[in-house]
Formats: C-alpha cells, structure tokens, sequence
C-alpha cells in the first residue's frame, strides 16, 4: 500500500469492498486493494495488484449486452476530469473466476471517489463496491415462491418492486405465468419492453400479438412443453411495440417450479432487451454473406480452369505439374467449402435455410458418403459399419452434410493411419442414431459443452495446425435440431471423441 495516514490505513482494512487505483488512465493501475474485497472476489493481492483496472476485470466475453468496462472506464475518467466523487447504479457484473475462463455473476453498486492531495491534484482513486448479490438471489426466490392468489398477490407486488429495484441497472423485465389459472403477471419493465404503457392491462395473448408472427406458435409451444416437461426455456424472438411500434429483439429465460406447500407450480422468468448485439450481429451476418458471395464466383471460375490444365497437360505425363496442378485444385476446394460454410451461417442466421424434406434410405446414403470419402481420403482407415435398409423423412441433403463434416473433424484431429468408425443404427422403435467415432486427441472436459457454439474453437497445441474457423460443428447442431434430433459428445482428452446425434423418422418440422 502507498503511504497513508495511520487513520486512512486503518480505516481502509477495515472498509468494504475497495480497490486503490492510481489516476492513469485509461489503465487505473490497481495499487492495493483490502480484505473485504479480496474475499468478495474470492482472490489473492497477487492476483490483483499492478494489473490495470479493466485488465483485472474485462467484460465477459460470452455476455455481449453487459457493458460493464465502457462503464466503469467512463466512472473513473470523470472522477479524473471533475474531481468529483461518482457513484455507478446497482447492476448486474460478471466477476472472473481466477484460474479459469469462467465468470461468476454478481450485482453491486460501485462508488468512484478522488484521494487529493494539498495541491488538488487527484493522487488516487478508491473504488468501492457493495455487493447485493444476495439481496437479488433473495428477492428472485421470494418472487417465484408465492402463488398468485388473492391474499398473496399483495406480498408478490411488494418483492415485485424490491426485485425491479435490485436489477434495475440490468434492465430486466420479470414475467409469472400461474399453471392453473395461466394468469399472467408482468413487471413494469416487461410491459415497456412490449410496447405497453403502465396503466394497460397485459394478458398473455396480447404480449404474444405483440411478437412476430413467425415467433408466436415457437413461444407457446416452449411455454407448453415448460408445464408439461418441466423444461428450462431460453428464446430469443422480435416484438413490434404495441404503442410506439419500436422494433426490438427480446431474451427470455424461464423455468417451471412444481407445485409444493399447496402452492400451484408456475412458470416464471426473465425477458432483457438484445436489440444492440442483434443487429451487430445481422450487421456481421451481412458482412459475411457478401464477402463470401463476392469470393464465390472468381475461385469457381479458378477452379474450373485449373481442370482445364489439367486435362490439357495430362497426356504429357508430367508429373511435377501433375502433382502442382491437384495441390492447388485442392486447396481452391477448401476454400470454396469454407466459403460455403460462412454462407450457410449467414443464411441460417437469416432464416433463410429450411429442410427439403424427402423420403430417404439411410443405408443408401452412407454407402455413397464412403465412396465419396475413400477418392479423397488416403490416410486414415475409415470403418462404416453395415446399415439395414432405414428409410427416414429428413433433408437428405442436409443430413449428408452432418455425416461428412463429422467424418472430416475426425480426420483433421486423427493421427495418419487411424481408424474411423461410422455407424447407423435403429433407436427406440422411433429414430435413427449416427454416431462417428475416432482415437485422435480428445476434447478436455471444459472445452465439450462448447464445440457446437459458433466460430468456437478448442485452442491448445495439438489444434495449431488444424485450420478452420469453428462453424462446422454449429452447422450439424442447427441441422440436426431443426430436424427435431440432438447432437453430443463424449471424449476423454487424449483418447479420442465420439460424436452422435439423433433424429427422428418423421421430423417434428419440415
């Protein structure tokens, strides 16, 4: 710690959570920090001091609406410029768990005050946070624990308002959904979200109304499946204002809590606005689909002359052009498949890919992916087991494009001269499970939940040299969802990975 007075020393071992940061923006260098925040953040002062403030504590990268650097960055910019203390609003922060790539979330209220010395030259900064974590937990299990009954409804409007309190700074809107009656409870911050004004009544049918058409039967048929399954819900889906006709793009989150205590079970949740990271992303989708269309066209024409050479060249017999001449035809194909790949995200992203369901042997598929694999695939021995005659409703196009990018990824982290095993196989009287399976170098633990997120890539040292961009495996997850299947992973690190998925005979879509 610099030096303080006796009494500053004091007092700041025995404050709440602080943080001492030197004035040098825009790295607010952290010079000392006290107890009751290393336990808050659950560090050490090595892990802490000399770092710069928004190094120590960035943004959580799977987060894209919380902002929480560009706020506190702007906090302590003007405690610099006014000299003036600033005290943030309560909101919700991710907190790095130290060690590891995760976060932990939290909800507290900082405050930004100047340390000044004789001259008035500010000379630090104390960063003090109180954490209402525990107030917001409370408050959100007070909330969804009472039954939306005459003689309770008064209580739930109570913690209501101690809850829009507590996340006011999340600008989270809260919704409750009774079981029984299917009466419908909002918070004021939901019904602005929809465009509704305070004072107007909001049942459940007029908030779907209020939805895009193309989202509504999604929405309620995640509502019906939450009370009859007891599934966790997490939509994301655009609403029009009924008032002020804004567009924006809405996240709910919900869950069902069974009846206990003679209370009825209910379905309750969340809604937060993600208008600004969606049209960042459809503004990158866009960005995308246009570059990938604009490169499409010239590397189709450099592959078809390349064919030309070699057809012309090939009575020459000379095998060092021979050879130079399917390098490059290879290396053109793997850009145009790349190239495809970012225009299937785009179009997926844009609700532009739908399933051409036909009738299709399963049998008669895989046999013509292993004639296809085997002309280009020379180092690894891949085993497709036998398939009886399956005959499935699916895209059959779109399920081929699940199996060869499986087979390709078992490929690309598979030494030269393992052995690949493909198989297809009845399930449950009602669908069809492929599985692909390799002895290559396995998935850590905490990478698995991850491989099918978009652009995800496992990044260690036996991946350096596999290239890609990680939107395969997205591309089979969305695939095979849209199919009403699933997709999964078992691996053990060093071991190898099998990858399945799961479909049905008859998709629940087409």
């Amino acid at each position: 710690m610099p030096h303080h007075s006796v009494d500053f020393a004091a007092y700041f071992q025995t404050a709440p959570p602080t943080l001492l940061l030197k004035p040098d923006a825009p790295r607010f260098t952290i010079v000392d920090v006290n107890p009751a925040y290393l336990q808050a953040v659950n560090a050490n002062p090595e892990d802490l001091i000399g770092l710069g403030t928004l190094e120590a504590f960035p943004d959580n990268p799977d987060d894209p609406v919380t902002q929480n650097v560009q706020s506190l960055r702007n906090s302590l910019i003007r405690v610099l410029n006014t000299k003036v203390q600033d005290i943030l609003p309560s909101q919700k922060y991710d907190i790095p768990v130290r060690g590891t790539d995760r976060f932990e979330t939290r909800y507290w209220k900082a405050t930004n005050s100047p340390i000044v010395n004789d001259a008035g030259e500010v000379v630090y900064i104390a960063h003090v946070v109180l954490d209402i974590t525990k107030a917001v937990v409370t408050a959100q299990e007070e909330r969804f624990a009472y039954e939306l009954s005459e003689a309770r409804r008064r209580a739930t409007e109570q913690m209501e308002e101690r809850l829009r309190l507590a996340i006011e700074s999340a600008s989270l809107g809260t919704w409750h959904f009774d079981a029984i009656t299917r009466e419908f409870i909002v918070s004021p911050r939901f019904k602005a979200l929809f465009g509704f004004s305070q004072e107007e009544t909001m049942t459940f049918d007029e908030a779907i109304k209020q939805v895009e058409e193309g989202y509504q039967g999604k929405i309620s048929k995640g509502i019906e499946l939450a009370f009859s399954q007891g599934e966790i819900k997490d939509l994301e889906f655009p609403v029009i204002g009924r008032n002020d006709g804004q567009l924006r793009w809405l996240r709910s989150t919900g869950r069902l809590y069974a009846a206990q205590d003679g209370k009825g079970a209910n379905f309750s949740g969340t809604v937060m606005d993600i208008t600004k990271s969606r049209l960042d992303e459809q503004r990158k989708n866009d960005f995308i689909a246009m570059v990938s269309h604009e490169l499409k066209t010239p590397l189709t024409s450099l592959n078809g002359y390349i064919q030309v050479l070699q057809s012309k060249l090939e009575p020459q017999h000379n095998s060092l052009v021979t050879t130079v001449l399917d390098k490059a035809r290879k290396q053109v194909g793997k850009m145009i498949g790349l190239i495809g790949g970012f225009l299937n995200v785009s179009r997926l992203e844009a609700g532009k890919i739908h399933l051409e369901i036909t009738r299709c042997d399963m049998a008669t598929l895989l046999k013509e992916i292993e004639s296809d694999i085997s002309i280009d695939n020379r180092s690894r021995h891949i085993v497709f087991s036998p398939v009886e005659t399956t005959w499935m409703n699916v895209d059959r196009d779109k399920i081929e494009l699940v199996i060869t990018n499986l087979i390709s990824n078992a490929i690309k982290y598979s030494p030269i001269d393992a052995t690949i095993q493909v198989t297809c196989v009845p399930v449950a009287h009602d669908s069809v499970m492929v599985r692909v399976k390799d002895h290559g170098i396995g998935i850590k633990s905490e990478d698995q939940p991850h491989v099918f997120d978009r652009f995800y890539r496992v990044e260690n040292r036996q991946t350096t040299a596999v290239a890609g961009f990680g939107i395969g495996l997205y591309l089979c997850k969305e695939i095979v969802e849209r199919h009403g299947g699933k997709i999964w992973v078992e691996s053990e690190f060093g071991q190898g990975s099998t990858f399945s998925f799961c479909i049905p005979f008859r998709p629940a879509t087409a």
